[in-house]
Formats: structure tokens, sequence, C-alpha cells
């Protein structure tokens, strides 16, 4: 499996396979998530929603990981998979703006138009006739949260049909489900320009001040729970292996 339904896995993890990570495992770091592998592999079926979050440094091996999953069981278990860079869903909001970021054509090949498309059904080329899609795991590989409305999106598509949704990330808690993320520390030049502003144009500063609010409180508590019940984190950590892995040795 080189190439995922949705597109081309990238480049040096063309083919990854968790085999291939065994190597990174001196000390037992990895050995949840080869767990983790097995129990999808023979638990899951793809009729529940389940959301497998990687984080840690970069080049601990999640993409790779993510991949080498996915591989497994789609050549295991059956499981179509689709990949997805993260990054590529900045600005996406809504239902209207996917496909053409995506590039995904549900009446053409019988790829999906969307991320949400993956968990449902879809036309097959052969007039009305469609059938659901069969074990779709999707891969959103270096997730930032800049791409949260896309991603809640495709979280409540698979949530509601069934669905399996690998992520990797540096950030610790991509929903905020275990705690805030730290508030950076501000210098006194900042509070110094947040308090000129806020003289010189406190309407612009209040309406800033409720998106932030707003942005704050974005995840509904059933979303949080229907999460929180299906989430599990595997933190990566250790060297960075890209060097390891470079073209100049």
């Amino acid at each position: 499996m080189s190439l995922s339904a949705g597109g081309l896995y990238p480049g040096e993890h063309e083919f990854s396979s968790l085999e291939q990570l065994r190597k990174w495992n001196t000390e037992g770091q990895l050995d949840e998530t080869f767990l983790a592998a097995d129990a999808l592999v023979s638990r899951w079926n793809g009729d529940k929603f389940g959301l497998l979050y990687m984080y840690g440094p970069p080049g601990t091996g999640k993409t790779h990981a993510a991949i080498g999953i996915a591989r497994k069981m789609h050549e295991q278990a059956g499981a179509t998979v689709y990949y997805k860079y993260a990054p590529e869903l900045v600005g996406i909001n809504d239902m209207r703006t996917l496909p053409q970021w995506l590039g995904y054509d549900a009446d053409k090949d019988g790829k999906p138009k969307n991320l949400a498309h993956i968990f449902g059904t879809h036309a097959t080329g052969r007039g009305l006739e469609s059938e659901r899609y069969r074990k779709p795991v999707l891969i959103l590989d270096d997730y930032t949260p800049e791409v949260r409305p896309a991603v809640y999106i495709a979280v409540e598509a698979a949530a509601h049909r069934g669905g399996l949704i690998i992520m990797t990330s540096n950030h610790t808690d991509p929903f905020r489900l275990i705690a805030e993320e730290p508030v950076p520390a501000k210098s006194p030049e900042d509070i110094l320009l947040e308090a000129r502003a806020a003289q010189e144009a406190p309407d612009e500063m209040a309406a800033l001040a409720e998106r932030r609010r707003k942005a704050a409180i974005e995840i509904s508590a059933s979303f949080r729970s229907r999460v929180a019940a299906a989430i599990k984190f595997l933190e990566f950590s250790g060297p960075d292996h890209r060097p390891d892995n470079s073209i100049w040795g």
C-alpha cells in the first residue's frame, strides 16, 4: 500500500511500516504504540468512532507510526486509508470550502469530496448506487490549532457514522480535554501596546476580546464528551531521528 485513497503519503513515509519503527524502540518507549496497533486490528470493525492522537517533539516517529498503523489495518483488517497533511486545512471552517482545498470529488473514481464525506456514503459512478466506505481510516498529519474548524468537521462525521482518525501533532492537547494550554507571558512592550490600543480603539479591542472568548469555549460539552470517550493519547519522546535518515549521512 504505497498510495492512500486520498493521495500520496509524504515523501520519506511512502512505505513506512511498524516493523521499520522497531529499530527505534530501544527502551520500550514505543511499546504502547504497537499495542494500540494490535488492538485496532483485532477490535475495530469500522462501526465505532475512534481517535488515536500521537503527540511529541518533531522527528520522534509520529508520522511513521501513524502510517505504519494504517498500513497494518489495511493489510490485516481491510481498512480504507486516507491521508491529509493538516496544515493545508488552514482557513477551512465549513463544508462549503472543504472540497476546493482537498481536491476530492465524490462523483469521479469514488473519491470523497471532503473530510466528512470519508465517513459517509458516496456516489460510485454507477448511477444512483451508493455504498458506505468500509472501515475508513483518516490520517491527519501534523495538526496545529489553526486547523481546528476543519478537524471538528471530520471528528463529528466520524463520531456520527463510524470511523477512525489518527492524528499526529507537536501539541499536547488538541481538544483541551486535559487542561488549557499555558498562556504565553507578555513582555512589558506588549502590555504597553495593548494598553495604548485599548485607549485609542476600545471598540476594536473589545471585539478582539470577544473573539478570543468565543474561541476559548468553541467546543461544546457534547463534542468534548464524545471525543473524551473515544480518544487515546500516545506520547512520543526521545531524540530527533530525522538526521539519521538524511541523504547526506
